[in-house]
């Protein structure tokens, strides 16, 4: 697989770029390597479906537009995350709820508060999703829609645990779009929703979306 370098300089060299200051191929570069993920299929190549009305490329976006995707978290990934990060808390993983609550008394609160939930065996507990594993679905939106789309913020605020097997639906709604750069930043909401009302994570982000071109009215 070749890396982010080579694919970048190979598109320089496809758009005839040759001697130019650093700003200038920057430039050049930007819309050439998103001209050519625009005009390739990529949402339909990710196993993942991008739903809703935000345009494929990003060219129109434009305020009270949407895109959602639906995902669920396995146990697997939960704890290749961790692995990853480093995160060793018991909370993401499936374990015993009487040994728990034995070494640690504190964790019967997170029992009552529904943080420990209990699996169907009613002896062990579900699996805590990481908070930002389960935010990760707002990059997974423009990455897929709008590959070349590079985040410069984003809030977050948990309101309710996401659990191992759970379906959420990770949703973001345009609210403002400005020109920026040769290209656009948009400002959206974000959300992680287990159904229409139970909202899971909420924030906001801002987002450049480079080469893009907003919607005029």
């Amino acid at each position: 697989k070749k890396s982010q370098k080579h694919v970048t300089m190979m598109t320089i060299s496809m758009c005839g770029v040759r001697s130019y200051s650093a700003a200038k191929l920057g430039c050049y570069a930007s819309r050439c390597i998103h001209r050519r993920f625009s005009q390739s299929n990529v949402a339909s190549s990710n196993p993942l479906t991008i739903r809703g009305t935000i345009p494929q490329g990003g060219h129109g976006i434009s305020a009270e537009q949407y895109a959602e995707v639906e995902r669920i978290f396995s146990r697997e990934e939960i704890r290749l995350y961790g692995d990853l990060i480093g995160d060793n808390n018991p909370l993401h993983h499936g374990i015993d709820i009487d040994g728990l609550l034995k070494r640690s008394p504190e964790m019967k609160v997170l029992k009552q508060v529904g943080i420990i939930r209990l699996q169907e065996d009613g002896t062990t507990t579900k699996p805590l999703v990481h908070g930002m594993l389960s935010a990760s679905v707002f990059s997974c939106i423009f990455g897929t829609l709008i590959p070349g789309s590079v985040y410069r913020s984003q809030t977050l605020k948990f309101q309710a645990p996401v659990f191992a097997n759970e379906p959420v639906v990770g949703r973001v709604d345009v609210t403002a779009v400005r020109s920026w750069r040769d290209g656009v930043i948009v400002t959206c909401d974000t959300k992680v929703l287990k159904s229409e009302t139970e909202i899971c994570i909420q924030g906001d982000a801002v987002v450049w979306l480079p080469g893009v071109q907003k919607h005029e009215i």
